[in-house]
């Protein structure tokens, strides 16, 4: 399911995000609900240039906060292919836990999975 159809129906879904510096589209980040795991998905897409500036932590941290204030969700789990260090770094570092190495869209590949728990 696309952006806005995924809006629409479960509320939330991905953004564009602009690094603001050249006013450029680059990449999209948020949370996007799975329903054949009934999670719900933080995740980010970048630009390569763009990549190990510290960007996913900054807009990661404030997708968290939204999801937990905003939309009062218990839980965010992330997930992230195992080569992809980079990726997983940044889930742990905005405090995600990694709890099961599992499948994801049904290639056959193994994903590492994260969690993060609303704080009571």
């Amino acid at each position: 399911m696309c952006g806005m159809r995924t809006i629409k129906k479960y509320g939330y879904g991905r953004w564009a995000v602009i690094y603001k510096p050249e006013n450029k589209i680059i990449g999209f980040a948020g949370l996007k609900y799975l329903p054949e795991f009934k999670e719900t998905d933080i995740g980010f897409r970048f630009l390569p240039e763009y990549w190990g500036k510290g960007i996913a932590t900054e807009v990661s941290i404030e997708i968290i906060k939204y999801g937990f204030e905003k939309l009062n969700l218990h839980k965010i789990v992330g997930i992230a292919i195992p080569d992809n260090i980079g990726s997983c770094k940044v889930l742990e570092k905005i405090g995600l836990s990694f709890y099961k190495i599992d499948e994801y869209d049904g290639d056959g590949k193994e994903y590492n999975w994260y969690k993060i728990d609303k704080q009571k």
